[in-house]
Parts: structure tokens; C-alpha cells; sequence
């Protein structure tokens, strides 16, 4: 039945043909791969900060995720694992882990990855993804389950220096809000971390697991700055969510 998913289907002269691919059989489709969720995570996580309610918090964002994007799956998709969990919520917590060792979401230790939430670079490339409509799950090639998706690699140089990210994340702000003046200071200091994060990050010459090393060192580094969770999360609360879905909705 999986090959015959796989398959050419066609409809002809009154009859339904179905041929199957070259190599069926001896490879099985595993569905959509970690790293074509990757992008599409990223949007979704900015336009819901919330946590959800529920014991288990990641189990509860992977449903909405999955619920999200369930137009763009296949049936192959839906099936089990050995485990007794579809594949789309093991490949998007595949996804998750390897945004969350480049970086891109919260090294949440204490919280035993409990929960999944942006870094200030996720939030970042997040924005940008949804500024420029470039999170939906198109093909990008043959790549490996751990690599990153490069879309996360494109354009984020642009946001090198402060006035460019203020701009950047004041665009996805109610108007009559702004929390950028009372967070000069931090927002000063965070953007020449991120300036030396977004080189290290698309550096070609890094091998995967050194580019996971100084991601997370840079992300620490720059966790440590003084009022960086007070911002995040004055960020979420200063958002116009309600617009940026229904922007969201016209074009998935």
C-alpha cells in the first residue's frame, strides 16, 4: 500500500493507471523530513507564543503544528512508527532539535526541553521567514535528516546592525506600542552579539556539529545579557497576533 502511494497514478482513456517509482520497495518514504519542517516551525512558534495548556506542553504544540500544515502531508505521513507515533510528530520534533542545537530556539535545560520557544535568533530568522513568505514546505533537494534547512542560511545578514533589527521585529508590533525605547540598551548589545551569531551561523566552512557548538556557546552568551527573557516576552505580548494570522491564513 506504501508503494502503491508512491506511486504514478494517472487516468486514461476511461481506465486509472498507476505505475511505481523507480526504486520503491527498497526504500521506504519516511515522510516530510525534519528539515523541510524546519522553517514552517519557526513561523509557527512566533505566531503562537503562548505555551499551550496541557501536561505535556511539546506534545500539544506538535498537534497544533501538524494541524497547521495538514494540507501539505500526505498519508504516508500518518503512519505509525515502531514506537506507536505518527511521522509527521517524530519528524517535527526532529525539526525542533535541530533548531534547537543551531540556536534558533531557547536552550531550555532547566526546563528538560519541555517546552519550545524562540531564541532572539530564531525570532529573528522567524520574522524575516514571514516578512518574506518563504516558510511553506517546498522541495529544497536531497538533504541530510540533521541539516539544517537553507532557507534558515538565506538573508539573514541583513539584519547586522541595530536600526535594521528594531525595524525587523517592529514590524510584526501593534503601532501605537513601542517597547524598542525602553529596551535600547539590550537591544544595543544584542545586536552586536547577533552580528558575530548570524557570521558563525553561516559560516560554510564549519562542519554540522561545529556549527552546533558555537551556536549554542554565542545563544548562552547571549542569554546572559541583562533584560533578554524580559524582552522576549514583552515582545509576545506587544504583537498584533490576531493580524498576523489572519495574514497567515490568506496564503496557507
Amino acid at each position: 500500500f506504501e508503494d502503491f502511494l508512491k506511486g504514478n497514478w494517472m487516468i486514461e482513456e476511461g481506465g486509472f493507471h498507476v505505475g511505481a517509482l523507480k526504486g520503491v520497495g527498497s526504500h521506504r518514504d519516511t515522510g516530510i523530513p525534519g528539515y523541510r519542517l524546519q522553517s514552517r516551525l519557526l513561523v509557527y512558534l512566533l505566531l503562537h507564543p503562548e505555551s499551550p495548556k496541557g501536561h505535556d506542553q511539546i506534545l500539544e504544540t506538535i498537534k497544533g503544528f501538524i494541524r497547521e500544515i495538514k494540507n501539505d502531508l500526505r498519508p504516508i505521513d500518518y503512519k505509525k512508527t515502531k514506537t506507536g507515533v505518527f511521522r509527521c510528530y517524530t519528524n517535527t520534533r526532529t525539526a525542533a532539535n535541530i533548531l534547537r542545537e543551531h540556536g534558533l530556539l531557547k536552550y531550555t535545560e532547566t526546563e528538560k526541553f519541555k517546552m519550545w520557544k524562540l531564541s532572539l535568533p530564531g525570532l529573528v530568522v522567524a520574522a524575516e521567514l514571514f516578512k518574506e513568505r518563504e516558510y511553506l514546505l517546498a522541495y529544497a533537494g536531497d538533504k541530510s535528516w540533521k541539516s539544517l534547512d537553507p532557507l534558515l542560511l538565506k538573508g539573514v545578514q541583513k539584519y547586522q546592525d541595530y536600526p535594521e533589527l528594531v525595524q525587523c521585529l517592529q514590524d510584526l508590533c501593534e503601532p501605537e506600542i513601542n517597547i524598542f525605547e525602553a529596551y535600547k540598551s539590550f537591544l544595543s548589545k544584542a545586536a552586536e552579539r547577533l552580528k558575530i551569531f548570524w557570521r558563525e551561523f553561516t559560516d560554510s566552512t564549519y562542519t554540522i556539529n561545529e556549527r552546533k557548538l558555537v551556536s549554542i556557546n554565542l545563544l548562552k552568551e547571549m542569554e546572559g545579557l541583562p533584560d533578554y527573557d524580559e524582552f522576549l516576552k514583552e515582545f509576545s505580548d506587544s504583537m498584533h497576533i490576531n493580524q498576523l494570522l489572519e495574514k497567515n491564513c490568506c496564503i496557507t
